[in-house]
């Protein structure tokens, strides 16, 4: 088994962003940092496990706050770790930290949204005033410093920036990173422009199929080997993966030392009471055998029953008012494996019957996406 953790070093963080989904929990930020102390024990549990550690990934709040305890933990583990990771927002930079991220390997997921109008239109400090031209040029620092392929960044879609995507796009292509696209949760894409988003995206496409030099950017590239390939029937999904699988189980550990099957169980859920806390156990050793085996013996994270798997696909079509769409039959077929094969969180969301969130992304953006594919190809 491959584990993976996800260790949250702080509750806390430096910025405001409008969009922030943890900020939707009202005890996150009251969670506070991870002492020395935890961190110790959090590295003791690790080095004693059995299982090959494949990667560790630190996130917050913003985890270069608690920058101290990163290096602990990194320093006591790394002999039994292949890989470390972080999620940061890129506002704090120093030597050191260049210098410790470059010697340990590092790879960073960097929260950045695009063109400084893209960027500053919720990406904020506490005081309200825009973050990009601090993390550009810490971006610009570090670039310098690092492997290109060990940068990759995080955008974020919102009702506030999805009309400058193809600037968004050339901005990160002339950086030549990788980006991944993700839409604002509370996004109701109702409140969008379908056709200024087409357009952006036919843009982005074009730019695409003509520039041997494109970067990935929101799967875009797939999006149009997908419609190249409805003429002939053939489907091509995204390749799926879960938290848990025969060669891989992820821990997430809280600041205070509480352990959870998933990052979002504690990031978004105010009443799931996390399993296990490193500090109810005398013997170290035993806290991940007993942690994995609830997991694993739980009801609410079980594997999905057939009957289980129908009902979350009929849910995913309703809501996005599918059954009229015109490529139902391929996205239906993508909802179902995706059912199937349902993480940790979405079994817990199911089970819990907790959909809300889900309903209020009316228009669903796969089928604009496939629009702006339909439309460059009869081009």
């Amino acid at each position: 088994m491959n584990k993976v953790y996800w260790i949250s070093l702080t509750g806390s963080c430096n910025f405001q962003c409008r969009y922030c989904f943890q900020d939707l929990k009202g005890s996150f930020r009251s969670s506070g940092d991870m002492n020395a102390y935890t961190a110790q024990r959090v590295a003791e549990m690790i080095n004693c496990t059995a299982d090959k550690v494949y990667r560790i990934h630190f996130f917050g709040g913003e985890p270069f706050l608690n920058f101290e305890v990163m290096k602990l933990i990194t320093e006591s583990v790394k002999d039994k770790v292949e890989s470390f990771s972080v999620t940061t927002n890129l506002s704090i930079l120093s030597n050191e930290i260049t210098e410790f991220i470059k010697n340990n390997d590092f790879s960073l997921l960097i929260s950045l949204d695009g063109i400084k109008a893209s960027h500053d239109a919720s990406r904020v400090f506490a005081d309200g005033t825009g973050t990009f031209s601090t993390v550009a040029g810490n971006l610009k620092s570090l670039s310098q410093k690092l492997k290109k392929d060990s940068i990759s960044i995080a955008k974020t879609l919102t009702v506030k920036n999805y009309m400058n995507l193809f600037d968004d796009y050339m901005f990160f292509k002339a950086l030549g990173f990788k980006v991944n696209v993700n839409p604002d949760i509370n996004l109701n894409t109702n409140e969008l422009n379908h056709e200024v988003l087409k357009n952006e995206l036919k843009k982005i496409m074009k730019d695409m199929i003509s520039d041997n030099e494109s970067i990935e950017f929101w799967n875009l590239s797939e999006s149009i080997r997908t419609v190249n390939n409805f003429p002939y029937g053939k489907k091509i999904r995204s390749s799926l993966s879960s938290c848990y699988d025969a060669s891989n189980y992820v821990t997430t550990i809280s600041p205070r030392g509480d352990l959870y099957p998933c990052h979002y169980l504690y990031e978004m859920e105010d009443d799931y009471i996390a399993t296990h806390n490193i500090f109810g156990f005398n013997d170290v050793r035993q806290i991940e055998e007993t942690f994995i085996r609830s997991v694993t013996e739980s009801h609410v994270f079980s594997p999905l029953k057939e009957s289980e798997v129908d009902v979350l696909t009929q849910y995913g079509i309703d809501v996005c008012g599918c059954n009229s769409c015109k490529y139902l039959d391929f996205c239906a077929e993508q909802k179902y494996y995706a059912a199937q094969g349902s993480c940790f969180y979405k079994r817990y969301r199911f089970r819990k019957s907790i959909t809300e969130k889900d309903k209020s992304r009316k228009m669903c953006i796969d089928r604009i996406i496939y629009d702006a594919a339909l439309e460059i190809k009869g081009e």
